[in-house]
């Protein structure tokens, strides 16, 4: 949430920014309202294992082999506006929690953090923005979206906009992180999250990715049905995801917990491995990272909500993030 100091910034502002007009930044963040029009989507992708989608039984017992977990925070509220520009207070964080005889400990100095206020100062004055440093409130440029129709000028473009670039400052401390544990340490990272484009990290099988939201769903047809009903300590086959706006990866399905009960996302993950890591250590490579996520279900990340695909280092360094 907003601190004192920021609130207190801003009702300064207000009485010497001209056209400046705060506005609530209470109840859900920006990530939250505008996630809530995001549309959920099904794609098809290249199999990596097999003619066909199948089912794989994950190795049961396997010994908790991982090192360190990696996570990132982000949180972005509209702040005040500008006519019909909006200012975004944003804040980014991100920390390695390494395990030391079954203890979490901070890995590295401390964890990075950052927090601006985020809008497309090039279109304002630079008194404004001058203004706005004074304050103490670091600021950060926001490429918007300007189209020939005129759509870029709508505001929740505009909010879309800056909550992506707080986005991107948050994939950035986690690529930086995941590129030092890479250099310097030996051990493996589970990562919250996809696989982020360190060139280090796409060159290192002791790097994991784990997704627990769906929001695109790479099967279709029976493949689809396949996945959705892997049951506990099932896997799917390996999955190729290439696209323009990423390096490529391989990744799979993997069922946590007993959906019995539940909807059928319920306990389900997927993992990623980058891709030409993945491909010369095929199936092999992935039952042994899936054994070790596995692993990892105890002790259990309560009293999250999302405790059924949550490991409880990754709930560790969110509260770390938080306090």
């Amino acid at each position: 949430m907003l601190t004192t100091a920021v609130l207190r910034a801003l009702s300064e502002l207000e009485s010497r920014v001209a056209g400046l007009r705060r506005a609530d930044p209470a109840g859900a963040s920006l990530e939250v309202m505008l996630n809530r029009i995001e549309r959920p989507e099904s794609a098809r992708a290249r199999l990596l294992e097999g003619d066909a989608m199948r089912v794989w039984p994950v190795p049961a017992d396997a010994p908790a082999s991982v090192t360190a977990f990696l996570d990132g925070v982000q949180e972005s509220r509209e702040i005040a506006w500008m006519g019909v520009t909006p200012l975004v207070w944003g804040r980014v964080a991100a920390v390695i929690r390494e395990r030391r005889e079954r203890r979490l400990y901070t890995w590295g100095a401390a964890p990075l953090r950052r927090e601006a206020v985020y809008a497309p100062w090039s279109r304002m004055t630079q008194r404004d923005q001058a203004l706005f440093q004074e304050f103490g409130l670091s600021t950060r440029e926001v490429m918007d979206e300007e189209t020939a129709d005129g759509t870029g000028e709508h505001p929740f473009r505009q909010l879309q906009a800056a909550t992506n670039a707080v986005k991107q400052d948050r994939e950035l401390l986690e690529n930086s992180l995941a590129e030092q544990f890479c250099a310097r340490q030996a051990g493996t990272l589970y990562l919250d999250g996809p696989l982020p484009r360190a060139k280090s990290v796409h060159e290192s099988e002791r790097v994991v990715g784990v997704i627990k939201s769906h929001q695109t769903v790479y099967a279709t047809g029976a493949a689809l049905t396949l996945v959705l009903d892997l049951k506990e300590g099932e896997r799917s086959s390996m999955f190729a995801i290439e696209s323009r706006h990423r390096d490529p990866v391989a990744s799979w399905y993997l069922r946590l917990r007993d959906p019995r009960g539940h909807g059928p996302f319920w306990g389900l993950v997927r993992l990623e491995l980058p891709l030409l890591i993945a491909q010369q250590g095929g199936g092999d490579l992935a039952d042994t990272w899936s054994g070790w996520v596995m692993a990892e279900r105890s002790p259990l990340a309560l009293p999250d909500g999302r405790w059924d695909t949550m490991a409880y280092g990754i709930r560790n360094c969110e509260e770390v993030l938080r306090s």
